[in-house]
């Protein structure tokens, strides 16, 4: 890890780093576990291996976090559309109601 004042920087060797992105990611899976079980937060981990494999958690299932954000994004979009239809009405039309 970094040491006070060492500033961070990228893994050359890919042994090194392989062994650095286990490491983290162990301890980030852990975080993420205690943080579901001692707060009751729903977690959602995505992330690419150096080799490129791609990793999922969720707590307690991806599945119910994916669920969520998904309708989440729904009513977003849906009321994007909506603050953009109401940009096409003329302002006197709004004031009036007509």
């Amino acid at each position: 890890m970094e040491n006070a004042g060492e500033k961070m920087r990228f893994i050359e060797d890919p042994i090194a780093r392989n062994e650095t992105f286990l490491k983290l990611k162990a301890e980030l899976l852990k975080e993420a576990s205690e943080l579901s079980t001692l707060c009751g937060a729903e977690v959602a981990i995505f992330f690419d291996s150096p080799s490129g494999e791609t990793y999922a958690y969720g707590y307690p299932s991806i599945e119910t976090i994916i669920g969520r954000l998904r309708l989440v994004l729904i009513k977003a979009r849906n009321l994007l559309l909506i603050c953009k239809t109401m940009t096409r009405v003329p302002k006197w039309k709004m004031r009036t109601g007509k």
